[in-house]
């Protein structure tokens, strides 16, 4: 089965869900909510991109969006109650069983968690379809992007697709600055979890680089103050290829403007070849047990320099079960093969 890579998947994605977007919102502001300006071309998306990055992004953009399993009796109900109100539709397989995980849940303990992942692979998304209507006799009409409509029995479209994208209008949540700083945050936090989905500076990842430099010139803006000025920094950075040090000066960013101990911050910022002290490396291993996803996953990653020390070690082998995949994604290098 062929596996759908960035960026169109994320792109397609907004593209179905435009006659729902407000107008007033820019196309550059859709995709840096997103988050379909840090993945590269040439890599898989994961489901829980999906859960992680895009869902997360939507209230930002006036509506609201959740991932429903689809089933022969449920199917033809509900998408005829999202056609009815004018809602676009979105199918999507992947390339294998969701787990309850997808999600990211808080309740499930680590016994559960470790079985589960020892047998798990995390699955890709391998196709997407927009649904264009409903039959009188109940066949489901639906695209993939640049296909043919194809026509299909419910029971066929739960063979092809598993799952579908419910979305609905709602009211923008949260203001304008803080939706900012928490979409750069979970940039930041995919980066340091898969460095190697990242773009580069090659003709195929064009696209994604435009569109991050556009997004972050846009929430800049005229500003002259650190953080803004900050993002125009990163943005000249994407303009020129230079993905790692506009990554760099996002984490800045976004470190200064999150409510964290100023020893957290130091931390966190600090060159890779600076040893922690013990108030410090305390602090961090706080931060990555009881932090949000995105702080867990930089405090992963700032361990993963101290593993010669017991604490950091343990927490770390504790990590790699952890509920957010990023913080599973950067644990589980300390058992990569070197």
């Amino acid at each position: 089965m062929t596996e759908i890579h960035a960026p169109n998947l994320l792109f397609d994605i907004l593209h179905c869900l435009e006659p729902v977007i407000p107008k007033s919102v820019s196309q550059a502001y859709r995709q840096g909510m997103v988050g379909a300006c840090v993945s590269g071309a040439g890599v898989p998306i994961l489901a829980r991109d999906i859960w992680a990055m895009f869902l997360p992004g939507l209230p930002a953009l006036g509506l609201q969006g959740e991932m429903v399993s689809l089933t022969p009796t449920t199917v033809v109900a509900t998408l005829r109650e999202r056609l009815r109100y004018g809602v676009p539709v979105v199918l999507f397989g992947f390339s294998g069983f969701l787990t309850p995980q997808e999600a990211e849940p808080t309740d499930l303990n680590a016994e559960q968690t470790e079985l589960e992942e020892e047998e798990w692979e995390e699955p890709t998304v391998t196709r997407i379809a927009q649904v264009i209507g409903i039959t009188q006799q109940g066949a489901i009409c639906w695209q993939e992007p640049n296909a043919e409509p194809c026509i299909s029995s419910p029971e066929q479209i739960c063979t092809l697709f598993s799952h579908i994208l419910r979305v609905m209008r709602a009211a923008e949540k949260g203001g304008k600055r803080d939706n900012i700083r928490k979409a750069i945050l979970r940039w930041v936090a995919f980066a340091a979890a898969f460095p190697e989905r990242l773009p580069s500076d090659s003709v195929l990842d064009t696209p994604v680089l435009e569109a991050a430099q556009a997004f972050l010139r846009e929430v800049a803006g005229r500003q002259k103050t650190p953080i803004p000025l900050r993002w125009k920094y990163a943005a000249d950075c994407f303009a020129e290829g230079w993905v790692p040090d506009a990554l760099d000066w996002l984490r800045e960013a976004v470190l200064r403007e999150v409510h964290l101990h100023p020893t957290l911050i130091e931390v966190l910022l600090s060159p890779d070849t600076d040893a922690l002290t013990d108030i410090q490396r305390r602090e961090l291993i706080y931060l990555a047990r009881a932090g949000q996803p995105a702080l867990r996953a930089l405090a992963a990653e700032r361990l993963l320099l101290e593993i010669d020390r017991d604490d950091a070690y343990r927490t770390l082998e504790q990590l790699c079960y952890d509920p957010s995949y990023w913080v599973r994604a950067i644990a589980r290098t300390l058992h990569a093969e070197p």
